[in-house]
């Protein structure tokens, strides 16, 4: 009588195409069709072992965007908020506006980032409308203007008013906003 050799070594010679108690006789067709899915079944738990490795990398990348993302426009809100209570700002209403324009700033990076968990979960919802290219130029340069202003920058822009696009309204102005 001739023992079955443990699994681990059953496996091995089924993967080199030996039947696991034999003396070098063939493999039987059923043998080397489980020789195969096992082979299969490997390359599979090799190419996902690369994903989750390669998804790791990249959460671990957001996660570096984000906090250096976030971490400068804190910095601000702290030291106009620390001048705000030692008496020192220089123009307290300009702080104060500063102050909500940096939250506003903040809230949407964190809105953005709900959006992407919500793209990544494949639950993202877009409700498609006409939209014209000239609403959508004006409608940016409108939204970005007071800043732009700010800093000394004029914005122009121009589309033809007879083009129009299918897209979602609200995601398509964030898109721009960013």
């Amino acid at each position: 009588t001739c023992a079955l050799p443990i699994l681990p070594v059953a496996i091995a010679a089924l993967a080199e195409g030996r039947v696991p108690d034999d003396e070098g006789r063939p493999v039987t067709a059923e043998l080397e069709q489980v020789r195969r899915e096992l082979a299969a079944t490997a390359h599979a738990l090799a190419e996902t072992r690369d994903r989750e490795r390669a998804l790791a990398s990249s959460r671990r990348e957001l996660v570096s965007w984000v906090s250096h993302y976030l971490r400068t426009p804190l910095a601000g809100i702290r030291a106009m908020a620390e001048a705000l209570e030692d008496g020192v700002a220089e123009d307290e209403d300009r702080y104060r506006k500063q102050i909500r324009m940096e939250v506003d700033r903040l809230a949407g990076m964190v809105d953005d980032l709900f959006e992407l968990s919500v793209i990544n979960a494949g639950a993202l919802r877009l409700s498609l409308d006409r939209i014209s290219l000239a609403d959508l130029v004006s409608d940016t340069l409108a939204g970005a203007d007071a800043l732009a202003r700010e800093r000394g920058i004029a914005l122009r822009g121009h589309a033809e008013t007879n083009v129009a696009v299918r897209a979602d309204g609200r995601e398509l102005s964030r898109l721009m906003s960013n």
